[in-house]
């Protein structure tokens, strides 16, 4: 199981942050609320989206979608015409995210439900272990999905309704986006994947040029229009926490660090109550309090440049508290 990386990283938090209690050196970035570019125009109708009333909470009726855009840059990378409005924000101390506690069931696969009333009668569900207890501070795996089977319960393939195609590919979930355009692409089992807190990490890797990251709480009113928190990543080394409301993007944070960008990049997003962390390879890059979105759907985003840009994802865990 891959989770272990999740304590890991975890207990590599906690060292830096005694290091720095104690006046040692520290590498990691230190955030600034500098503004970003941004593109957002308002979205087309989603391929696949989330349906919620217009008082941004989800409900049992929606279902996990993918929501883009077309236009000159994402959050962390964009074009003369984009603009980005940034948050304001006091100090943000190192946070420290939740200790992740693997689940002993089996949840990567779900077994085939029967089709008949004479299998319904004789069905017989495989004996499952407790779950575990949680205590403060913990989170329990309730996703894993690592793509080497060739399929996935979990994500979506074929082409969205923005061209964005997905693809499993050599046990990695592959997303080609198109030239200048951003898409994200939810967990969709089905409608009980839409929750408020949680933890999301991915292993992500890049070829060309663009941006890629995770989300949270993607929900979608009425109106159509989409909210969801964004927490991205650049080849270049920028890297920031936004917000995507009202057709638009708001940065909430951003460091710009070059070293930050490795060739297999371990990202984590955790967003509890109103509190947003957000760390890459194993260094924080900021943390944040918001209560723009209080609940949704939790995936990954991809932004391309005005060539082809491609996304691999080779892992991705959730948990929740």
């Amino acid at each position: 199981m891959r989770w272990t990386r999740l304590v890991a990283l975890s207990l590599s938090i906690v060292l830096v942050a005694l290091l720095v209690a104690c006046g040692g050196d520290s590498d990691d970035p230190t955030p600034t609320a500098t503004s970003a570019p941004a593109t957002a125009t308002s979205p087309p109708p989603p391929a696949f989206s989330p349906t919620v009333p217009a008082a941004a909470t989800a409900t049992e009726d929606s279902q996990a979608g993918a929501g883009g855009g077309a236009g000159s840059g994402g959050p962390g990378s964009g074009g003369a015409e984009a603009t980005a409005t940034v948050a304001s924000a006091g100090p943000t101390p190192t946070r420290r995210p939740a200790t992740v506690v693997a689940t002993p069931r089996p949840i990567a696969t779900r077994p085939p439900q029967p089709t008949t009333p004479a299998q319904q009668a004789t069905a017989t569900p495989a004996p499952q272990p407790p779950t575990p207890t949680l205590e403060e501070g913990q989170l329990l795996i309730v996703m894993e999905e690592d793509f080497e089977s060739g399929s996935s319960d979990w994500f979506d393939v074929g082409t969205t309704q923005y061209g964005t195609t997905l693809e499993i590919v050599a046990g990695a979930y592959v997303i080609t986006p198109q030239p200048e355009s951003w898409q994200t692409i939810t967990v969709s089992p089905d409608d009980s994947w839409s929750f408020a807190d949680g933890l999301i990490t991915a292993d992500f890797s890049m070829e060309g040029n663009g941006e890629f990251g995770l989300v949270s709480r993607q929900m979608q009113d009425d109106s159509g229009a989409f909210y969801f928190y964004l927490c991205w990543l650049t080849p270049s080394g920028a890297a920031g926490c936004s917000v995507y409301a009202d057709g638009n993007f708001t940065l909430l944070f951003r460091v710009d660090a070059p070293n930050l960008y490795k060739e297999i990049n371990t990202v984590v997003m955790q967003v509890i109550g109103t509190e947003i962390i957000y760390e890459v390879n194993g260094q924080q890059v900021g943390a944040i309090d918001d209560t723009t979105v209080d609940s949704g759907y939790w995936g990954f985003y991809v932004w391309g440049d005005e060539n082809t840009a491609t996304v691999r994802v080779d892992y991705t865990a959730i948990a929740v508290p």
